[in-house]
């Protein structure tokens, strides 16, 4: 089974550009860590939300990548240059699993 996690963060309006490349300094670190991860922006609609989308063969990648989080420097580094750049109150995570 499969699963795939999203992340939906609001930048900025003044700060969309930096915002869009600090996205994808985390897909290279994810994908670094084994999960395959890209961005999606809407191009109808809510232009303000991206949404980073990782895949997940397995349920224990998933908590594994959580831990790792917690304690990788580089993943830690870039969390703190980020918060000025996003609305986090609006930030919404889903985990999700395909039925058919």
């Amino acid at each position: 089974m499969s699963y795939y996690r999203t992340v939906t963060v609001y930048h900025l309006p003044e700060r969309r550009m930096e915002g869009i490349e600090k996205l994808k300094l985390l897909c290279q670190l994810l994908n670094n860590f084994g999960a395959n991860t890209e961005i999606l922006t809407n191009f109808a609609g809510d232009s303000f939300r991206i949404h980073v989308v990782s895949h997940f063969e397995t349920l224990a990648q998933f908590e594994a990548l959580n831990e790792w989080a917690a304690g990788n420097a580089a993943y830690q580094n870039w969390l703190q240059s980020v918060q000025d750049l996003f609305d986090w109150n609006r930030t919404q995570t889903n985990l999700y699993t395909i039925i058919s």
